[in-house]
């Protein structure tokens, strides 16, 4: 007798002597070879398997007990995640690699009793189609175990395999195994709450946080634009980062000559000169720091170049232009003047000449006998742009805006070189501005009026609110227009006040002239009766209104189109012309005469890198203003119970789905199942 034979003998021996206290009902030899053995255990107690006899079929080698036994099968069909569809019970125990020489027969079948109580469903070991069903619905396994026990108790044992599922359905490749445990309940929960934390948690941080990021921005922004030493918006103010180009058009007067001979006043027709273009630098000169930084005066310098192309035909046009020193110097006389005015003025009210030099600057006898008496720089000559030039002539203090931003650049006070007139602040009934500096607008803007003080006319104008329009790649433009309101009739200065068709700047250029002398107007009296001042203008809105656009955070102006004409309200003596075409005084009363002078469209346009800047600022904006808008609490609040709600149904959906699944997978039997339990119908119960 071998070794491993007479190891099975003592275990045989030991388990007929020690059988009645245990779950091991018996174990014989199958036709007296102990190599291969019959064993009947009981179904543990709290399983499915309670009160069942289960018969094993048990094959052991010639290196029993160093080696484990070939196979351990339940002759009967069983439902188990350690049991395969042949019924071959599969533990790790049973393995070449986990197998202890110390293991008896009875260790082998208190073990397989083990796992009908306890199964093993974490290692390799089990059935890949039975074990995902166990973990899936633990309750309706045991349901059908219990099932399939009853029934098989009741059945005689069988040699032949009874599958009882199909494996078509389920895998038996470990990949199946592995997406069976990453598709189960407690993985799709955790990562269907981490989407909902990844979709809704930065939404609503987002919702909370945006009104703390947006005055952030918004600080930023005022910063860059502080007015204080040694600052980033000091450095843009003292050199701003625009470029200003005027176009001066002067008024050829086409019929001087029957204004002045005729007694009926024809209308006076003109012809207007080709545009003749000027680059405008402005500097802000003798800078000073005044009440704790709260205040800065400065002295404003312009600089004027020839801007484009001024070829022999802009400079040698020529015209009758109306001689404003003529017209002031008029004024002193009375309405029928004496020779001494006609010696030093001439007959004629209008000077023919070219029209370059009415603005770069002309010598006359008339300029040589009143040139004295002028104040300021730039005496040597008289011209619109010579006067003005590379001169100190206007002095403002502003505030800075340091205690309150939306006083940045209000004037305090203002005087200018040219004249005797000053003004402060005091003197008013409203705030105005230097029109080099501006406030922060707001957005909706919280200015409704913008009103500028105007040096070259020691007066105020007014930029009126009109729209907010989309330009320039940033979403919202606050446009103004300008308006002439004149103080004097409404000195509150605000958007109920109406529009004056002129103003009186007479004493912005002399104070011994007489008022209403010198008219400021919109080109051609755009806006208003222009047919009451007896002039043939032709006022076109494209050609003649007055434009700003502001960026509303900062309060820059991105494009400025401001478009102004002076008049001479001027005194016209009657001459008559003699048959050798020299002229002489009537010695008539004098009639006044509405004469355009000239008109100057200027444009002021802001550089592309700060308005770059500012088009990625208001982008950024303007995208968190949208997406705040959008994401509304209870926006977000519906959106995330609507997920959940989704959720939850997908997982119901899923949940009958699975149990469908189940149920098919248990209950689905093959032929020899069929026969099995309609053999069972017909025949007696046995006994295991």
């Amino acid at each position: 007798m071998t070794t491993a034979a007479k190891c099975i003998e003592l275990d045989l021996k030991e388990l007929r002597n020690g059988i009645n206290d245990s779950p091991i009902i018996f174990v014989d030899q199958i036709d007296d070879n102990n190599f291969h053995l019959e064993a009947a255990i009981s179904g543990p107690n709290s399983t499915p398997y309670q009160g069942g006899v289960f018969l094993l079929d048990i094959k052991l080698t010639e290196e029993f007990p160093f080696a484990p036994p070939q196979s351990v099968t339940f002759k009967r069909a069983m439902m188990h995640p350690n049991v395969d569809e042949c019924g071959k019970f599969i533990s790790n125990l049973l393995t070449k690699e986990k197998w202890l020489p110390s293991m008896t027969l009875k260790a082998i079948l208190e073990h397989v009793w083990a796992r009908l109580a306890v199964p093993d469903i974490d290692s390799e070991q089990c059935d890949p189609t039975r074990a995902p069903l166990y973990q899936a619905d633990k309750k309706l396994f045991e349901d059908q175990a219990l099932y399939w026990s009853q029934i098989m108790q009741q059945s005689p044992p069988i040699t032949t395999p009874i599958k009882t599922m199909q494996l078509k359905e389920v895998p038996l490749d470990g990949r199946r195994r592995k997406k069976l445990s990453l598709c189960s309940l407690p993985i799709r929960l955790t990562l269907e709450i981490l989407l909902i934390l990844l979709l809704f948690v930065p939404a609503i941080m987002f919702l909370m946080k945006w009104p703390t990021a947006k005055s952030f921005i918004h600080g930023k922004v005022l910063s860059k634009t502080r007015l204080a030493p040694a600052s980033d918006g000091l450095e843009s103010w003292s050199n701003p980062p625009v470029k200003t180009v005027r176009a001066y058009r002067l008024f050829d007067i086409t019929n001087h000559m029957d204004i002045m001979t005729k007694t009926n006043n024809p209308m006076v027709e003109f012809q207007e000169t080709i545009p003749m273009h000027y680059r405008v630098v402005i500097k802000k000169n003798n800078v000073e720091w005044l009440n704790d930084h709260k205040n800065i005066h400065y002295s404003v310098e312009r600089i004027f170049t020839r801007e484009g192309e001024f070829n022999e035909t802009i400079l040698n046009q020529e015209g009758a232009f109306v001689d404003i020193l003529r017209v002031m110097f008029r004024t002193k006389f009375n309405r029928v003047a004496d020779s001494v005015f006609y010696i030093l003025g001439g007959n004629n009210a209008f000077n023919h000449s070219k029209a370059v030099d009415k603005l770069e600057g002309y010598i006359s006898p008339l300029f040589a006998a009143i040139s004295a008496r002028m104040q300021g720089p730039n005496r040597e000559k008289y011209g619109f742009i010579y006067r003005y030039n590379g001169s100190n002539g206007f002095n403002f203090t502003i505030d800075t805006g340091l205690d309150q931003s939306t006083n940045k650049g209000r004037v305090v006070d203002f005087a200018s070189e040219y004249t005797s007139f000053e003004t402060k602040a005091s003197d008013w009934q409203t705030t105005f501005f230097d029109g080099l500096t501006f406030p922060p607008l707001g957005n909706p803007t919280t200015r409704k009026v913008i009103n500028v003080f105007q040096p070259d006319f020691c007066r105020p104008v007014q930029l009126r609110y009109n729209r907010t329009v989309s330009m320039f790649g940033i979403d919202q433009v606050h446009e103004y227009v300008l308006k002439l309101v004149d103080y004097e009739s409404c000195p509150q200065m605000d958007e109920t006040c109406p529009e004056a068709d002129k103003l009186d700047i007479t004493k912005c250029l002399s104070s011994e002239i007489p008022p209403e002398t010198v008219f400021l107007t919109k080109p051609h009296m755009y806006g208003h009766n222009s047919s009451a001042t007896n002039v043939a203008f032709t006022p076109d809105a494209d050609k003649h209104e007055s434009t700003i656009y502001f960026e509303p955070l900062s309060g820059t102006p991105l494009l400025a189109q401001l478009r102004i004409q002076l008049n001479a309200n001027a005194w016209i003596d009657r001459i008559k012309v003699s048959e050798d075409g020299t002229t002489n005084p009537t010695n008539s009363r004098a009639v006044r005469r509405f004469i355009p002078m000239m008109w100057i469209d200027q444009r002021i346009t802001l550089n592309d890198e700060t308005l770059n800047r500012l088009k990625r600022v208001s982008g950024i904006l303007q995208k968190g203003h949208s997406a705040h808008q959008s994401l509304k609490l209870v926006y977000i609040l519906v959106a995330l119970f609507s997920t959940v709600a989704i959720i939850v149904v997908i997982e119901l959906l899923l949940w009958r789905r699975q149990q469908k699944i189940n149920r098919r997978f248990l209950h689905q039997s093959n032929d020899q199942e069929k026969s099995l339990l309609s053999h069972t119908l017909t025949t007696s119960p046995m006994t295991a």
